[in-house]
């Protein structure tokens, strides 16, 4: 017989194992988190009754709810659209579990319901793909996502072997062999790893290439291969080509030589005006020296003024660089073999530079010449004895000999304006007795038409007679001289035949 110690014993068990079986399913269904797991909070909540009993911290923060002032309904009109199936009570019966999987891809995927009585804990499982602070991956679905995406590149994608078969493509790259002639075969050479390879495949004709930039990466046993389309940058460097050999069949011809050095500060273009008017040689220009090293051959074969001191010249060029960079350099250099150049630096779009050299030389000699002459015809003017001066159309003074500024004490050069016909008029005026006609004279100076040539006679404040002779000289000009009026018996006779003996 069982003693009264036994039964007590055997009377606990039961009571344990009932309670057990009561109780221990509901107290593992809502998840807890595990303290140094790293697992996030989960989004759990109690109801009791349909009402808001208890829940984690997150899900009060996260789902903006409060224990004691939300219901059940609350939870199910925001979670209804994307859990149809969601009950309209909490728990169906004494005791019971339920899972309900979203319509969508969007967190919370998944709603978990335990509830014993009028108890219900339900937990919204989210998302391990877009969950913040997960660090776990779903395989499956990364892997079904990475297959679309290869396989909808719009650049063709293929695998190599170790012997240089193909052993995976993409679609892309099936469209494109099936589109390429049968008879080109490998579609593209494989280059080496890491550098790109541009090549191109007709299509219809071999005047229709389309251009593919093509890469190789090893990746163990595999050769991971893509190619990029690039007919467009192609065909903007086929423009960009054209655009310059137009402008250097342009600037051919042009007798002005051009140097345009781009951004980082080499030489870009040139013409062949260039090559004669620098001094350099085409090999030199076609490695495209720098600016600095363009000037310094420039200075050894003399073609600018030889500096002072090599120090201060290279001071000279950078400070010549930074002003053609802003526009402002215009210099005239004069060679050593009489030749003069016209040196002009200017600013060009994304940070280019452009030099023009003009040869003036032609230009400077004849100014030279022509001021000798015009110095020469002054000259000769100022050894006659009597006054000239010219006025042009508009009555501005023009033109006065030596004989005028001492005959009237009047210097044009010294004055600050122009000098005109009427300041002219009050200073004869001054100098002598009296001026007749001065309206006359006026309106013969300021016609724009040639007038009929008259004179007049003066008297100056000395006493000597004068005769003011106005004449027209074409283009509007006028002629007024002032001669000395002397008696006939004051004037010696000499025959032909006397000046000849």
């Amino acid at each position: 017989m069982l003693g009264l110690s036994d039964i007590i014993l055997v009377a606990c068990a039961v009571v344990v194992t009932t309670f057990a079986a009561l109780f221990m399913p509901l107290r593992r269904s809502p998840p807890t988190p595990q303290v140094g797991t790293g697992d996030p909070e989960p989004l759990s909540l109690l109801f009791d009754d349909g009402f808001l009993h208890h829940a984690t911290h997150r899900a009060l923060t996260q789902l903006a709810i409060s224990p004691g002032f939300n219901v059940w309904d609350d939870l199910r009109d925001g979670l209804l659209a994307r859990f149809p199936d969601l009950p309209a009570s909490p728990g169906c019966g004494d005791i019971g579990s339920m899972t309900l999987t979203a319509t969508d891809h969007k967190s919370p995927h998944r709603v978990e319901m335990n509830w014993r009585g009028s108890l219900c804990w339900v937990t919204l499982v989210e998302n391990e793909l877009t969950h913040p602070k997960s660090n776990k991956v779903n395989s499956t679905d990364d892997l079904a996502a990475l297959r679309l995406n290869v396989q909808f590149n719009p650049h063709p994608m293929w695998h190599l072997d170790r012997d240089g078969q193909v052993i995976w493509q993409n679609a892309a790259y099936k469209a494109l062999r099936a589109a390429t002639p049968a008879k080109i075969k490998p579609l593209f050479e494989t280059p080496e790893f890491d550098q790109p390879h541009r090549t191109s495949l007709p299509f219809g004709s071999t005047d229709d290439l389309t251009y593919f930039e093509v890469t190789a990466n090893e990746c163990g046993d595999t050769v991971v291969c893509h190619a990029t389309c690039i007919d467009e940058l192609v065909a903007a460097e086929k423009a960009k080509r054209h655009f310059v050999q137009t402008l250097s069949k342009t600037f051919a011809h042009l007798p002005i030589g051009l140097a345009i050095f781009d951004r980082n500060g080499q030489l870009a273009l040139f013409n062949p005006a260039l090559v004669d008017l620098s001094g350099l040689s085409a090999p030199f220009l076609s490695r495209r020296p720098t600016i600095m090293s363009f000037f310094d051959q420039m200075r050894e074969n003399r073609q600018m003024p030889e500096p002072k001191n090599y120090i201060s010249w290279r001071q000279a060029i950078s400070e010549l660089i930074t002003a053609a960079a802003d526009g402002l350099y215009q210099d005239t250099w004069t060679l050593e073999d009489g030749r003069t150049y016209a040196v002009q630096g200017r600013p060009h779009p994304d940070g280019a530079t452009a030099f023009l050299i003009e040869d003036i030389s032609a230009e400077i000699t004849l100014t030279r010449n022509f001021r000798k002459e015009v110095e020469l015809g002054q000259t000769l003017l100022d050894q006659v004895e009597e006054g000239l001066v010219v006025f042009s159309s508009s009555g501005v003074l023009t033109f006065c000999n030596e004989r005028y500024r001492s005959l009237w004490g009047q210097i044009p050069e010294s004055a600050f304006a122009d000098v005109t016909i009427f300041d002219c008029i009050g200073v004869w005026r001054a100098g002598c007795d009296a001026l007749p006609h001065r309206d006359e004279i006026e309106r013969f100076v300021m016609s724009y038409e040639d007038q009929k040539d008259w004179s007049l006679a003066l008297t100056l404040n000395n006493g000597r007679p004068y005769v003011c002779e106005l004449r027209s000289i074409g283009a509007g000009s006028k002629l007024i001289r002032f001669r000395e009026a002397r008696p006939l018996y004051q004037i010696p006779y000499m025959s032909v035949h006397q000046e000849a003996k």
